[in-house]
C-alpha cells in the first residue's frame, strides 16, 4: 500500500480509506483526516 500509494502520489491514509472506515468507522476516519490535514498543535 505504501509504495503503490507513493507511485500514485496519494497519502497512505487516503489510499486505505475504505479498509480504515470498515475497521474503525467513518467518524473515526473523518477525525483522522481532520487531524492530519489541520493538526491541532
Amino acid at each position: 500500500a505504501c509504495s503503490f500509494g507513493a507511485k500514485l502520489g496519494v497519502p497512505v491514509y487516503k489510499f486505505l480509506q475504505e479498509p480504515l472506515e470498515r475497521k474503525y468507522g467513518a467518524a473515526w476516519y473523518a477525525e483522522l483526516s481532520r487531524e492530519i490535514e489541520n493538526p491541532s498543535a
